[in-house]
């Protein structure tokens, strides 16, 4: 923690003696401030404007002006800014779309919860809650654990998945300090403004929060160790973005796309490093799934299994194969050709990523975040909130591309 605080600190101490703005710089914050802007405009009430709205429009306009005259700190005040507009965003709308009754997630989840804290097995339960009912329920234990915890002090689902969408937020604007506030602006921008990101009917932005966790937890571990930090500060990042690695893992499937080659960009970095986080990994998980394994092998394999399939069964969402059955190609989505496609390209695609060493954090996740996108392409059932986590994983890889390097520092080996 102190460490960290030197190192806002330090960022403060640039901040009131920061040269004049370079291009780069000025172009992303006069952008962020832009996008801003323009939500004002068409996010309010033209018939009962929201106050807060002008309000923030005129902060908008300040900030311009600071970043037109390159006055000090005007990054960091573009960056609170845009903080302020996403936190606002999702105060105003952030539940408008959970009167959809047609999404079951977090009804499900709540049914889940429940039936844990009854001491039964919610992979041998028949849910009530899921459409249809007794439909199987495909989450793992650590999406379960995300809302539980909440959940037993009285926070709902639904508002747990509201905060998880503001924490992305703070953990977005907090890479500044790593590079810089010009491009941490931009990318909390990109992700307070994206379409769906306020969105609270399903889990996809929790699974998002314990990811941005685990991958901005590891950009801080590196960043320390090469500004010279205490290797107490290092090792607390580090092993803490371990937890949420395992953590966003046990949540959703969507993450396991990403998984190999932020595992293989530690393991080119240092081998005795990335044996130990994924050591931490391996184990959590192991202590988190064997208890239902335990108590219901059969009805936890048979839930996580069915759940990859389930809604498999038809062509829906924004996918190649949905976009060729509309077209009037006839192939049928049991079919065994869009299975041989999927794992041929997807195998395909990553073999060909992961043939180049990835030179920072920033491009092995960016690498990750490509594989998803053409897993979600080739998949059969891709609703808009899966694409949502895939543009949220791309914004945390565009806000570290700045640590690309010509040579990468062997900065773990401090951790043991």
């Amino acid at each position: 923690m102190i460490a960290v605080m030197r190192l806002l600190r330090s960022a403060s101490l640039r901040i009131s003696s920061s040269p004049a703005l370079g291009d780069f710089e000025k172009f992303s914050l006069l952008a962020t401030i832009f996008l801003a802007e323009r939500w004002g405009v068409t996010s309010g009430d033209y018939y009962a404007l929201q106050l807060c709205i002008p309000l923030l429009m005129i902060v908008g306009a300040l900030g311009f002006f600071m970043v037109l005259r390159s006055v000090p700190g005007a990054g960091y005040f573009t960056l609170a800014y845009i903080v302020c507009v996403g936190v606002t965003d999702r105060l105003l709308f952030g539940f408008m779309h959970t009167a959809n009754t047609g999404a079951d997630v977090l009804d499900a989840t709540r049914e889940a919860i429940q039936v844990v804290l009854s001491g039964r097995n919610p992979y041998l339960h028949a849910f009530m809650t899921t459409r249809p009912a007794h439909a199987p329920f495909p989450y793992l234990p650590g999406e379960i654990f995300f809302y539980g915890v909440p959940y037993l002090f009285h926070v709902s689902v639904g508002m747990t998945e509201w905060c998880a969408g503001i924490g992305i937020l703070f953990l977005i604007a907090a890479s500044a300090p790593i590079v810089g506030a010009a491009r941490a602006s931009i990318c909390t921008a990109l992700y307070a403004l994206c379409s769906g990101s306020n969105v609270t009917l399903t889990n996809d932005v929790g699974l998002a929060f314990t990811a941005i966790c685990a991958i901005l937890l590891l950009a801080w571990s590196e960043t320390l160790s090469e500004r010279g930090a205490s290797r107490r500060a290092i090792s607390i990042c580090f092993y803490a973005s371990a937890v949420f690695f395992a953590w966003a893992l046990l949540f959703k499937a969507l993450f396991w796309p990403v998984f190999p080659f932020i595992a293989v960009y530690l393991w080119r970095r240092d081998q005795r490093t990335a044996k130990n986080y994924l050591s931490i990994i391996l184990g959590i998980c192991q202590l988190t799934v064997l208890p239902f394994l335990f108590s219901g092998a059969g009805g936890f394999l048979f839930n996580v299994f069915e759940g990859f399939v389930y809604h498999h069964r038809v062509f829906w969402g924004i996918n190649l194969w949905n976009g060729m059955h509309t077209a009037g190609v006839g192939i049928r989505p049991g079919g065994i050709v869009p299975m041989i496609t999927d794992f041929i390209v997807v195998g395909g695609v990553c073999l060909l990523l992961l043939r180049r060493p990835s030179l920072s954090l920033g491009a092995a996740v960016m690498r990750g975040s490509g594989c998803l996108a053409t897993v979600l392409l080739l998949s059969r059932y891709t609703p808009f909130v899966y694409w949502t986590f895939a543009s949220i994983i791309l914004i945390g890889a565009l806000a570290l591309l700045p640590q690309t390097t010509a040579s990468v520092p062997q900065s773990a080996e401090t951790v043991q």
